[in-house]
């Protein structure tokens, strides 16, 4: 059964801003270690030779990096510092929170006031997620 179904159920879950911002808090940590994982696994597995002459083969980053030693082209434009800081400017950029600053920042005082510790698997984000929902709809 899918974890956001059980929590559901089990009305642990109501998917408003607190239980959302809840779910980023506790999970999203772990889903970037995760992420990060596969990228580099992806990125520095070794693509073998195929029967299609024309595929490409070796080590994907290697294969974006250095395309020229693979008899590819690099098709990268430049670009202007000025033109990146503008696009910086416009584009949302990743914040200091997993989730609202406000729910962070309660989060952590009552992770520190119960002496909870940052969760290391999904199991322990689940046990912390449903630690942290009670506190704070206790407080509202």
């Amino acid at each position: 059964m899918n974890l956001f179904q059980s929590l559901k159920e089990e009305d642990h879950f109501s998917g408003d801003f607190v239980d959302k911002s809840l779910v980023q808090f506790c999970f999203m940590e772990l889903l970037q270690e995760e992420l990060n994982t596969v990228a580099h696994i992806w990125n520095t597995h070794r693509i073998r030779a195929q029967r299609n002459t024309t595929a490409p083969q070796g080590r994907p980053l290697m294969m974006y990096t250095v395309p020229h030693l693979y008899g590819a082209e690099d098709h990268q434009c430049p670009c202007s510092m000025e033109n990146i800081a503008n696009c910086e400017e416009e584009c949302r950029t990743r914040r200091n929170y997993s989730c609202d600053k406000t729910v962070f920042e309660l989060c952590c005082l009552l992770m520190d006031e119960h002496r909870l510790d940052p969760p290391d698997n999904t199991e322990q984000a689940t046990d912390l997620y449903i630690t942290l929902r009670r506190e704070i709809r206790d407080l509202l």
